[in-house]
């Protein structure tokens, strides 16, 4: 770089990509900024907790509007999975009951089984 007018170009040339990256950056942060105003406009709070969901799910599932938000929708999908699961159990007690009766011993008798 003994030459000043070669420096003088690089000099020229390097200001005008650091100029270049630096609005690149800008205008990806805009971007940003502009998503993240989109995403906040289109939340809601959960009827449950009162957290703040989003169209798009926390984890990449679409919720839709008015609707909790993933953990509380997990909590009443368990909830619901135990409720069948006790009256499935409760159905199960139900039948034996009905099936053995005051009287049950005697049809356990005749079957050969045992009580």
């Amino acid at each position: 770089m003994a030459n000043p007018d070669e420096y003088s170009a690089y000099s020229e040339r390097e200001d005008r990509r650091r100029s270049a990256e630096e609005a690149e950056r800008w205008r990806e942060e805009q971007e940003h900024q502009e998503e993240r105003r989109r995403r906040e406009a289109a939340a809601w709070r959960c009827p449950e907790c009162g957290g703040k969901v989003y169209p798009d799910g926390e984890w990449g599932t679409a919720a839709a509007s008015g609707s909790p938000c993933d953990i509380c929708q997990h909590r009443a999908d368990q909830d619901a999975e135990q409720a069948r699961e006790r009256a499935k159990k409760q159905a199960a007690v139900d039948e034996a009951a009905t099936l053995d009766g005051p009287f049950g011993w005697i049809r356990a008798l005749r079957s050969g089984g045992s009580h």
